[in-house]
């Protein structure tokens, strides 16, 4: 005797014919039978399912309803748009907002996190060890209070139950140790006696013979003092110079600048820094030196940079970051009577 073949929809879980996996049924709070799919091809794991659907039917007859459902389908980029609302409103800073929102998802991108439920202090803990890693103890500070102030918006706002980041420290500790004091800028005066004083040391180091003595080194003396005032002027650091060349200058627009790359700024974007007059003059005479290096160049922009490679030949240094000053009377420089910082203090004076 043959037995009756067994229904492919009895049994909970259960096999729904051409589907590879799991299926539960249940009776919901309102008395509706609804049949749903595990996406699993385990049958302990759908068993649990089945399990986890069971109490949260029996809960919602209970009247025990999960206020936080909702919150943990949806898109955690939708949840830090809200947030961006929540401090525009607030009227705070815009540079504050933005760099507080890209934090946030620097964070996210890092810990892979879709949806609010996967968030974990041990991601954000790793996050934050891979920002000290490269930047400073107080800019690992300020990512944390970003994500400390985002976590903490979820609470308060009931979007979701807890605090996530409840325990991440938002100081460190011992940053006292790591920390750097506010820098005081030089007067004009003391920018001026450090620039004369290559020239002073040059004239007073020539008669002892060696380098300084060659004919042509003044000129380096020269670069070196317009160097020293471009960086006195832009505040940029040994390597950001060194990383110059004639494409970051802009000197004939309405205000010149000169373009810094994002690699060396903490937002990763390009920044564009509006350089002094009497610089960007010297700049200027640095090209058209640039151009007399090369035969037969043109008076363009494209003819500078194409001329850099000749500069570079005669001095290691990029052609950005040893430009020509004011061109001064050669026996006045080499008696040291007017050097090439007087005319650059002079023309910053405006006088």
């Amino acid at each position: 005797m043959k037995q009756a073949a067994q229904s492919p929809w009895n049994g909970n879980p259960y096999r729904r014919p051409n589907s590879p996996y799991w299926h539960i049924v249940f009776t919901d709070a309102d008395g509706v039978t609804r049949r749903r799919s595990t996406r699993t091809k385990d049958v302990r794991i759908a068993r649990e399912r089945l399990a986890e659907t069971l109490r949260s039917v029996e809960q919602a007859r209970n009247g025990h309803v999960d206020r936080f459902a909702r919150g943990r389908a949806v898109p955690i980029q939708h949840l830090v748009d809200e947030y961006r609302a929540t401090l525009e409103a607030n009227e705070l800073a815009a540079r504050y907002v933005s760099g507080t929102i890209r934090q946030i998802r620097q964070f996210l991108a890092f810990a892979k996190v879709k949806h609010l439920p996967e968030v974990h202090i041990a991601d954000a803990e790793r996050f934050l060890t891979s920002v000290r890693a490269n930047r400073s103890a107080k800019t690992r500070d300020h990512y944390a209070g970003a994500l400390r102030g985002f976590s903490k918006w979820l609470e308060r706002t009931g979007r979701w139950e807890c605090d996530p980041l409840r325990n991440l420290p938002v100081r460190t500790s011992n940053r006292d140790k790591f920390r750097i004091f506010k820098r005081v800028g030089f007067r004009f005066e003391e920018a001026e006696r450090l620039v004369e004083a290559a020239w002073t040391r040059y004239v007073a180091e020539r008669p002892l013979g060696g380098l300084q003595s060659r004919p042509d080194y003044c000129e380096a003396v020269r670069d070196r003092q317009v160097l020293c005032w471009f960086v006195l002027t832009t505040a940029f650091r040994a390597g950001e110079c060194a990383s110059l060349c004639w494409d970051d200058l802009c000197l004939d627009s309405a205000r010149p600048s000169v373009r810094l790359d994002g690699r060396f700024t903490k937002n990763g974007d390009d920044a564009v820094i509006p350089l002094q007059g009497f610089v960007v003059d010297s700049l200027r005479r640095c090209g058209r030196d640039a151009m007399r290096c090369t035969p037969g160049a043109a008076t363009t922009p494209c003819a500078m940079r194409t001329a850099c490679s000749a500069c570079r030949r005669r001095s290691p240094r990029s052609c950005a970051r040893t430009p020509r000053p004011p061109a001064s009377p050669p026996s006045a420089a080499l008696d040291g009577s007017a050097s090439t910082s007087t005319a650059c203090a002079r023309a910053a004076r405006g006088s």
